[in-house]
C-alpha cells in the first residue's frame, strides 16, 4: 500500500493500520530493574541505517531542513555539531558535553488526538511532553519512548504516521539550560528530537518521583497559549499534520 494511503488509513488506528508501525508496549515499571532491563529490541525508524548514529542523525536533520527550510538559522549549531570532526560520536550524545548534545523527547496524543500527555518540570515551573537524555542502545525513538514509560508509566505508545512515512520527528529545536551550580554544569545548549505519537489508551499516567512530578492528559489548546516558545511551535505543527 502507498505511503499517503498508510498514513490516511492511519488517521482512525495507526496501531491496526500500519501493520510495520514501531510500536512500544511495555510492562509496568520495576522499580528494582535497572533500566536497560526493561528497554524493548531496538527499532530503528530510519532506513539505510548509517554506520554511526550521529551519522544517521544527521542524515535526517538534513531530511527534516528540506521539509521546514525557515528552521535552518536556529539548528546551525545542531549541524555543525553532528559534522564536527573534533566530536566523537558519542561526545554528540554524551550530556557532560558542555558544547552541547542530542536529547530526545515524545509529543504523545490521546486515542482521539484532542488531548496530550504533558509532565511539570519543576525548575523552570513549565508543562512539557516528557522527555530527556539520549540512552544507548537504541534509536532516538526507542530512547523518547523509554523517557514516556519512565517519567508517566505510560507504554502502549505508537509513532504518528506522519513521524513513520518521513522517518524523522516533528520537531527538532536548540535551547539553552541555564546553570546549575549544584550539579556541576554551567550553561549548554540542548537539540532536542521531539516525536510525535499516539497512545492506544487514554490511561491515567502515574508520575515518576524522580524525573516528572506531576504528570496530566492537557487538552491540546493549551499548547497555543503556553509562555513557552517551543509548545507554541509544535502546536502550529499538530494543527498542521493531526
Amino acid at each position: 500500500m502507498p505511503t499517503e494511503a498508510l498514513a490516511f488509513a492511519a488517521i482512525s488506528d495507526p496501531f491496526a493500520a500500519m501493520p510495520g508501525l514501531p510500536f512500544r508496549r511495555i510492562a509496568p515499571r520495576d522499580l528494582d530493574a535497572p533500566r536497560s532491563a526493561r528497554r524493548l529490541p531496538t527499532v530503528s525508524i530510519t532506513p539505510n541505517m548509517s554506520p554511526t548514529l550521529r551519522q544517521d542523525v544527521h542524515y535526517m536533520l538534513q531530511r527534516y531542513l528540506d521539509i521546514f527550510p525557515g528552521e535552518r538559522q536556529p539548528l546551525l549549531r545542531l549541524n555543525a555539531l553532528l559534522q564536527s570532526k573534533f566530536q566523537s560520536s558519542a561526545g554528540c550524545f554524551d550530556r557532560t558535553n558542555m558544547a552541547g548534545h542530542v536529547t530526545v523527547s515524545a509529543a504523545v496524543l490521546s486515542p482521539d488526538r484532542s488531548r496530550i500527555l504533558l509532565v511539570h518540570d519543576a525548575a523552570t515551573d513549565l508543562w512539557q511532553p516528557p522527555g530527556g537524555h539520549y540512552e544507548a542502545p537504541g534509536s532516538l525513538w526507542d530512547a523518547a519512548a523509554s523517557h514516556v514509560q519512565d517519567m508517566a508509566n505510560v507504554g502502549d505508545v505508537a509513532l504518528h504516521p506522519w513521524c513513520v512515512s518521513r522517518g524523522m520527528p516533528v520537531d527538532i529545536q536548540t535551547y539553552v539550560i541555564p546553570e546549575n551550580p549544584q550539579a556541576g554544569e554551567g550553561s549548554h545548549p540542548h537539540h532536542d528530537f521531539r516525536y510525535l505519537a499516539v497512545a492506544r489508551d487514554a490511561v491515567v499516567p502515574i508520575p515518576s518521583d524522580e524525573a516528572a512530578p506531576a504528570v496530566r492528559w492537557t487538552p491540546r489548546e493549551y499548547l497555543a497559549g503556553s509562555r513557552d516558545a517551543r509548545l507554541v511551535a509544535l502546536a502550529r505543527k499538530l494543527d498542521a499534520f493531526v
